[in-house]
């Protein structure tokens, strides 16, 4: 499993598709998408990997579920 850390998702899914852990083109018809995440409020840009599982170097299957923690927009409250 490559490091995905710190990059955007889009990104990440790239690196992702390229070390052969995530393959769009061998996913079925009604298979679902490998790949969930979570969000969690950070001082990083919104969409950034703050954190993986299965982690750096872990042994990994093809289209194996890979959950990624981005970053959240920050939430703020407007006075009216």
């Amino acid at each position: 499993m490559p490091s995905v850390i710190g990059f955007n998702f889009w990104e990440a899914l790239l690196i992702l598709e390229q070390a052969g852990a995530y393959l769009p083109n061998k996913l079925g018809y009604f298979s679902t998408f490998p790949v969930s995440s979570t969000f969690e409020p950070s001082t990083q840009n919104a969409g950034i990997v703050l954190a993986q599982n299965p982690g750096f170097h872990a042994p990994i299957y093809p289209n194996s579920p890979i959950i990624l923690t981005l970053a959240d927009y920050p939430m703020s409250a407007v006075e009216p």
